[in-house]
């Protein structure tokens, strides 16, 4: 007896994928990757408006956790200050915590190179020795 249920399960599991399957419509117009970005680029300003933009600021807060370091956040996930700058193709990246341990995070971008400042005991934070390490991250 099961195996008749087996058997029945089967089939109607296969009719009911076959059914699925002729149910879903395919479009030859459906939008490609790149008409999506440019709707949504769009939807931000004109092309020439958004040329017209070389300079960028952004402020808010910056928080980071620490798994395994030896950085003493005593469990805490460090808050502080954050800005994003550009101007063309420069860019400035920074944050700055309360951690006596781990003060800020620094990333500038010239076009051409990285650089990660070093901090006062002659070390970087631990990003900006990922960054530096692997700079094709920001370029």
């Amino acid at each position: 007896m099961s195996k008749i249920y087996t058997a029945a399960f089967i089939w109607l599991s296969v009719l009911f994928l076959l059914g699925f399957c002729a149910s879903v419509e395919i479009r030859a117009d459906d939008p490609k990757p790149e008409e999506i970005v440019a709707k949504h680029l769009d939807s931000i300003g004109t092309k020439e408006k958004r040329a017209a933009i070389k300079n960028q600021m952004a402020v808010g807060t910056g928080q980071f956790s620490v798994l395994r370091s030896s950085v003493n956040t005593k469990g805490k996930r460090p808050v502080g200050g954050a800005v994003f700058l550009s101007e063309a193709s420069k860019i400035f990246i920074g944050a700055k915590y309360d951690v006596i341990e781990y003060p800020f995070d620094e990333i500038v971008y010239n076009a051409k190179s990285v650089g990660v400042p070093f901090d006062s005991s002659g070390n970087r934070p631990i990003l900006g020795n990922i960054i530096s390490a692997h700079s094709y991250l920001v370029s």
